[in-house]
């Protein structure tokens, strides 16, 4: 096995790096898998010494816990395993632009379009946390935007205890909030900014209990119909509208009454 090689896989090249180097993090390659067509990123954890066994035990728990996780805005993990003293994982490649890239464009995308990736992110790191699993590296450079204009998280952490003071799901809203002042700055509506200082806040307990919560929180209110909007088909028409139709026939009756009382007293004069 050459160093391009890993178990079945053949490394292309580098697509990332980062999380906690010598821990957590580690090198994300695109690959080809040598038993099935297709291109897929993998991402590797070196282990040199004893003490990161544990880490490399946790990095493989990932693989099962996420394994039959299929969500539109979460990559999905395909494979696992240990070759030449390495833990790796295998993830569907997720062809796009990076969030990062996609946002320092020439032009701003439409902040509609910004708010729904957030949604889109939260609803995806809900989806992870159910598993409770967190991924402790939630960043620009980790996201993907697809051809198709939807947001998918990529890259993964590790299972995390909760209570046990290690990075865990409110970490991950933290640092989603982060992400979204970084890609909203001053364009960010009001009902937005609430979410994030909330999702940001330094008291843990004051945050969101969950990123589900919060992608709920970030639909908004209902959209409030104008009162001299048109009614839906086979519908009722707003009630305002109704008020101002009987106010019309009201002073078109009153019109009538006042004709009606001239007229009348021309007769009795003559």
């Amino acid at each position: 096995m050459g160093p391009e090689e890993l178990a079945r896989y053949r490394l292309r090249r580098v697509l990332g790096r980062g999380g906690r180097p010598g821990l957590y993090g580690g090198e994300v390659w695109e690959a080809e898998d040598s038993e099935h067509p297709g291109k897929v990123a993998l991402k590797i954890l070196r282990v040199d010494d004893e003490a990161m066994l544990a880490a490399q035990a946790r990095f493989v728990e990932v693989a099962y816990a996420m394994a039959g996780l299929r969500h539109p805005n979460v990559v999905a993990i395909e494979d696992a395993g240990e070759a030449a003293g390495t833990s790796f994982l295998v993830m569907s490649l997720v062809e796009g632009r990076t969030l990062r890239a996609v946002a320092s464009g020439r032009e701003a995308p439409p902040v509609d379009d910004r708010v729904r990736w957030l949604r889109e992110i939260a609803l995806g790191l809900a989806a992870v946390h159910d598993l409770e699993v967190a991924h402790r590296d939630v960043k620009p450079e980790n996201v993907v935007i697809r051809a198709d204009g939807t947001a998918c998280l990529v890259d993964l952490g590790v299972p995390y205890d909760a209570g046990s003071g290690e990075p865990d799901a409110l970490d991950d809203q933290a640092a989603w909030a982060e992400m979204g002042r970084q890609l909203l700055g001053p364009d960010a509506p009001d009902d937005v900014a609430r979410v994030l200082d909330r999702a940001a806040a330094p008291d843990r307990d004051s945050r969101f209990p969950s990123m589900r919560e919060v992608a709920q929180a970030l639909e908004g209110p209902a959209p409030v119909r104008s009162v001299d909007a048109a009614p839906e088909p086979g519908g009722r028409a707003p009630r305002r509208t109704l008020h101002r139709g009987y106010l019309g026939l009201a002073v078109l009756a009153l019109g009538g009454l006042i004709a009606l009382a001239v007229l009348l007293q021309r007769l009795l004069l003559d």
